[in-house]
């Protein structure tokens, strides 16, 4: 892999709990410690992801005192960065975190150099495991991970009449319920690297690389394919085409497509900003000509113009998903969209709603399982709306929408325009006598509700009584201003 493609998958890696767990525990140390804003700066830097794809320092040389021990650490260009960390690392009591830490990293790195079979495939099991494999990766359209959201991606690139799956297969195979390989008899190819591609009359393209981008095995499905589908067919070389703008083929065509899917996730636009697509030598020379520039050209300090004709490739829009399938009664649920019931697809879910005998969450309209609905109020719920909306009333302790209900928040008197972290959620914000219990006698000020601040309820801390105080967890005005914690 080129250096900007193992920069770019570092890039990826580096969200990943393995890895966010012990740069974060190792970031909080550096600050905690008195350094100098140079060494600061070098010890953060050799957790970037720069740094770690290398995993070479290539900074300027810095030394510093080990607040732990009071020895001299040196760092300096062309060390190894997992040896400093380590080094580190046992001297701060990060061993745990570093290991975990040093595994991944080592994967990552040995990954960097791409080996194992190249395929192409129409397979239904390729399409079905494209984003489950045992190397460490997945995306929205996982099946054996709850990753994914989008499985009715995969049943669409197999009903395609355009699509393939090309993929790097490795030695060892993918068991296909992972989570018990012992018992499991089937395998099926184990993808450290895949893509898809359409391949058109018009056009040969791909949309998007898992896990990460490689510029050289795409180039080489590319010229694959086009030799598969005859290289007398396409142009010599490809466009870098750039979605949702006019591109220019020879100086003097102009053309667009816009490509869409169904239910899945629309990776096309996920390449920009350049796409490489080999065009058909049929489809260049069926464009027309639209309109005619003018070139200016210079001779000897005069100025002519020539006139040159531009042509245009009609607009195409292109739909390259197949059909959205129900994974039991095999019915069309894309056709069930089109009755107006497209609600009822859930891009998740394998099954049409028919076979699922599901219900409707009355907020966000989305299909609910049947036996994780939650049923408040007159109303059905799916588990994320049920979790969103429904609170509990810190006040009565009785549970209610959220929407019912409205922050009560704590000031001083002294800074009432500074506004706290401290406040509570409740549906007695303007009810005087339930107030009552939690302000001292003769209040002043009491529950003030701002117009200017958009229905802002807030009490102050200098007239909550003990029991107030208890509510809102508050001993000291100090305690209004204090920073969250993680």
């Amino acid at each position: 892999m080129t250096s900007h493609e193992k920069l770019t998958r570092m890039d990826n890696e580096l969200h990943k709990r393995v890895f966010r767990d012990f740069i974060v525990a190792f970031i909080d140390k550096v600050s905690s410690f008195d350094f100098e804003y140079e060494i600061s700066s070098g010890l953060r830097s050799l957790v970037q992801s720069s740094s770690l794809s290398s995993n070479t320092y290539k900074g300027e040389n810095f030394y510093f005192i080990n607040p732990v021990n009071n020895k001299k650490v040196q760092v300096q260009n062309g060390a190894s960065i997992m040896k400093i960390l380590g080094k580190l690392a046992r001297d701060w009591d990060l061993e745990e975190e570093f290991e975990v830490f040093r595994n991944a990293h080592s994967h990552v790195i040995e990954n960097n150099h791409l080996k194992g079979n190249l395929c192409l495939s129409i397979h239904p099991l390729d399409f079905m495991t494209m984003s489950d494999n045992d190397c460490g990766w997945n995306s929205c359209m996982s099946w054996t991970t709850d990753k994914g959201t989008s499985k009715q991606g995969t049943v669409e690139m197999m009903n395609s009449r355009n699509v393939v799956v090309a993929y790097l297969e490795t030695s060892k195979p993918f068991y296909l319920n992972p989570e018990d390989k012992e018992n499991c008899p089937y395998t099926w190819s184990n993808k450290t690297w895949r893509k898809l591609y359409i391949v058109d009359d018009d056009f040969i393209t791909g949309i998007k690389d898992y896990p990460f981008k490689s510029s050289m095995l795409d180039d080489m499905v590319m010229k694959w394919l086009k030799e598969l589908c005859g290289d007398e067919n396409y142009t010599d070389s490809t466009y870098n085409i750039i979605p949702d703008e006019e591109n220019i083929i020879n100086g003097d065509t102009e053309f667009f497509i816009e490509f869409e899917c169904g239910h899945m996730y629309n990776d096309f636009y996920n390449n920009n900003p350049f796409v490489p697509m080999y065009l058909s030598k049929k489809l260049i020379e069926s464009a027309v000509p639209t309109r005619i520039q003018k070139k200016k050209l210079f001779s000897f300090g005069k100025q002519n113009c020539e006139k040159i004709p531009i042509k245009r490739i009609d607009h195409l829009y292109y739909d390259y998903s197949g059909a959205c399938q129900c994974m039991w009664c095999g019915g069309n649920i894309v056709a069930e969209a089109d009755q107006d019931l497209d609600w009822e697809i859930f891009d998740g879910a394998l099954i049409c709603s028919d076979c699922a005998d599901a219900c409707r969450c009355s907020r966000c309209s989305d299909r609910v399982i049947p036996g994780e609905e939650t049923y408040f109020k007159g109303e059905v719920l799916c588990p994320w709306c049920a979790n969103i909306f429904i609170r509990v009333d810190d006040i009565t302790g009785e549970e209610d929408f959220s929407s019912d209900m409205e922050l009560v928040s704590v000031r001083s008197i002294d800074n009432p325009d500074e506004i706290g972290i401290v406040n509570i959620l409740t549906t007695t914000y303007d009810d005087y006598d339930i107030w009552d219990k939690y302000l001292i006698e003769d209040y002043q000020y009491g529950v003030r509700y701002d117009e200017i601040t958009s229905f802002e309820y807030y009490v102050f801390f200098e007239e909550l009584n003990e029991k107030g105080k208890e509510l809102f967890g508050v001993n000291d005005v100090s305690d209004l201003y204090k920073k969250k914690k993680n």
